[in-house]
């Protein structure tokens, strides 16, 4: 075997990796022409990360080796024994299309975790912005208390005065009702509801089965053209060959 032909250890874990986010098992279970370009797509994304000493050919057949070697472990498990296999739990998560439960996590699924870590990130970032916003609404019920106290002063020697300057005040404590009426609902807000780490692998994977159908509805529009443009071919080639049929008959 060739130095060209060997696999590392970081190859083979950076190819799963690359085929648990590209859902490449959907598209190599299918038409060989999918199962090409899967690989292909497999070989682009490795070249792009630095790993550029493997063709899609090579890539499919670690691939069926790997799955072999997965295949005969769950046929019988006392095989890991004697032949240790290390890709097990990467190719696990693969083929069951989800991270593990257990905690100890393969490092397939530390690659979906990383994906999750930014997004809750942002959501905190979005619990300082909204605590922000709340600390004003604090100070301005600090002034509406300050104003509400001014307003008992002015009452109280108010009260002293003659009866007339009454309806002067009502104009202020509807304002201060007012006031209040308008931060009740700020006050009452629910509280903001943060996304689990299931939701949102669950929309990732709603987002991916949409992708891939999309990519699914085109590639069978473009397998039907292709069946179309070779039909059209046929018939042209066989009405060549009728003519020529047809022009040796009379010299016979």
């Amino acid at each position: 075997m060739t130095r060209r032909n060997m696999w590392t250890y970081d190859e083979t874990l950076e190819m799963l990796n690359i085929m648990l986010r590209q859902e490449s098992l959907k598209a190599m279970n299918g038409r060989p022409f999918r199962k090409d370009k899967a690989f292909r797509l497999v070989c682009e994304e490795m070249v792009h990360r630095g790993y550029n000493t493997k063709d899609p050919k090579q890539i499919e057949y670690r691939w069926k080796n790997l799955k072999r070697q997965y295949m005969d472990l769950q046929k019988d498990p006392s095989l890991a024994e004697t032949n240790p296999f290390p890709y097990y739990d990467e190719i696990d998560v693969l083929m069951k299309g989800k991270p593990p439960v257990t905690s100890q996590g393969s490092k397939l699924c530390e690659l979906v975790i990383s994906k999750v870590e930014p997004k809750c990130n942002l959501v905190a970032k979005q619990e300082v912005l909204i605590e922000t916003v709340e600390e004003p609404i604090e100070e301005e019920e600090c002034e509406v208390a300050a104003i509400g106290s001014e307003e008992v002063v002015e009452e109280s020697v108010v009260d002293q005065s003659p009866q007339p300057q009454s309806s002067k005040i009502l104009p202020k404590r509807l304002k201060r009702s007012k006031k209040r009426q308008d931060e009740l609902p700020r006050a009452f807000l629910p509280p903001y509801k943060t996304a689990s780490e299931e939701e949102v692998y669950r929309n990732q994977k709603k987002l991916i089965d949409y992708q891939f159908g999309l990519y699914s509805k085109a590639q069978e529009e473009s397998d039907q053209k292709f069946l179309e443009m070779n039909r059209q071919l046929l018939e042209e080639c066989n009405d060549k060959f009728q003519t020529f049929l047809s022009k040796l008959a009379p010299g016979n």
